[in-house]
């Protein structure tokens, strides 16, 4: 598949895998920007959230395989 790209639909809270399956729901009550996130000094894959205290990690540039064992271990996604 040339563009790997997962897809949210933010109507559902939906995020689909490149190949249009369903992955899973995500909901975040605050609906930040990656820009309004803070920054953890050393870490790129990630960003903090200071009012949920989540991490939300940045799947654009990660492997379909990389990110879909992210999704099983983490719980927020941009």
């Amino acid at each position: 598949m040339k563009n790997q790209k997962f897809v949210y639909d933010e109507k559902t809270s939906s995020l689909y895998a490149p190949d249009g399956s369903f992955v899973k729901r995500l909901f975040c009550p605050k609906a930040k920007k990656w820009n309004q996130l803070t920054v953890a000094q050393g870490e790129e894959r990630w960003r903090g959230c200071q009012e949920c205290k989540e991490k939300v990690y940045e799947l654009d540039g990660v492997s379909v395989q990389a990110a879909m064992a992210l999704l099983v271990s983490a719980t927020s996604f941009l």
